[in-house]
Order: C-alpha cells, then sequence, then structure tokens
C-alpha cells in the first residue's frame, strides 16, 4: 500500500496535546493565533476569531481577521508549530458600553500581576475610533490612581503607553 492512513507530524510542530490544552480555553469568537508549517518548511502566521471548534478538538476554524476567510486546521494534519491565545481589534464604537471591563474587575487582575509580566490589553482608542490592542510588559502598575503601562516594541522602537482607568476603556487584558 502506498498511502497510510496516519500523516506525519511536521518537523517543529507541537503536539496534539499542547494544542488541545490551547482550544480548551478558548470560546467562539475569541482571538486566536497559529503559526502553520508548510509543506516546504517555511510558515504561515493566521491571526483571527475562533468562529468553530469540533467536539473532540479534532479541528477547529479561525475566520481571518484582514480577510475574513475561514481557515481550517485538523490536528490530525501535525503541521501547528505555534498556537496561542490573544486579545484582537474588535470593531465596536465608544457607546457598546456592556463591551468594556470595569474597573474594579481591571484592579483586580493588575493586584495579580507584576512588573515584567507580559500582557495582551484590548481598548477602545478614541484616536481611530475603534477596537485596538498591545501586547507588552506590565512598567507600571498604580491600584490607587487607577492607571497601569506597558511597554512594547513599534517598529522597531520601544514605546509605552499608559491606561487611565479613570478615561480608557479596556475590552479585555489577557495574561499571556
Amino acid at each position: 500500500m502506498f498511502f497510510s492512513k496516519k500523516k506525519k507530524k511536521r518537523e517543529g510542530a507541537i503536539s496534539e496535546e499542547e494544542i488541545i490544552a490551547v482550544l480548551q480555553t478558548v470560546s467562539v469568537n475569541d482571538g486566536l493565533t497559529v503559526e502553520r508549517i508548510n509543506w516546504d518548511g517555511s510558515t504561515t502566521i493566521v491571526s483571527g476569531r475562533v468562529s468553530h471548534v469540533g467536539s473532540n478538538f479534532e479541528e477547529f476554524v479561525v475566520v481571518e481577521e484582514g480577510s475574513g476567510e475561514g481557515v481550517l486546521f485538523k490536528l490530525s494534519d501535525g503541521d501547528i508549530a505555534r498556537i496561542q491565545r490573544m486579545a484582537i481589534s474588535i470593531d465596536i464604537d465608544e457607546t457598546h458600553t456592556e463591551s468594556y471591563l470595569d474597573d474594579e474587575h481591571i484592579l483586580e487582575m493588575l493586584e495579580a500581576l507584576d512588573h515584567g509580566d507580559v500582557i495582551s490589553v484590548a481598548y477602545y482608542d478614541p484616536y481611530k475610533g475603534k477596537g485596538d490592542n498591545k501586547i507588552g510588559a506590565i512598567t507600571l502598575k498604580d491600584e490607587y490612581n487607577k492607571i497601569f503601562s506597558i511597554e512594547y516594541e513599534e517598529n522597531g522602537e520601544m514605546v509605552e503607553k499608559t491606561f487611565d482607568l479613570t478615561k480608557d476603556k479596556i475590552i479585555d487584558i489577557i495574561i499571556m
């Protein structure tokens, strides 16, 4: 017989158990980044929202953020090098108050985190008029004054962004 039923896992691919562990933490519409190993050994990164997860975690679909196309991933393909939950840009406007975390919840999360911890912060950007997100290390947290800062790389430079909970609208914070 020339063809086997079990596909060979590609070099650099993570185990099905590692993938399932991440899939168990996500639900539909959560953000996900998947790095797929192509047949020639190169990699492709797909980022977007989860639209489907199979009942036994044997497959899942990510709708790409830029194109809106669904990309099907099958665990049996053995071609996933990395999978990670993430905060993603959300098309909401300033009036969607039910989409924002309350200050108390954010302050509780900040208490549990240390300087240098890496987080992903999704927030409403009034200048862009829509949701945005940044991934960076915590450089400042002042629960009393309700502010915190993260440092991240943008265009090859380190940038610090400060969030003031009395003014800024936080959509989600994910610990990386």
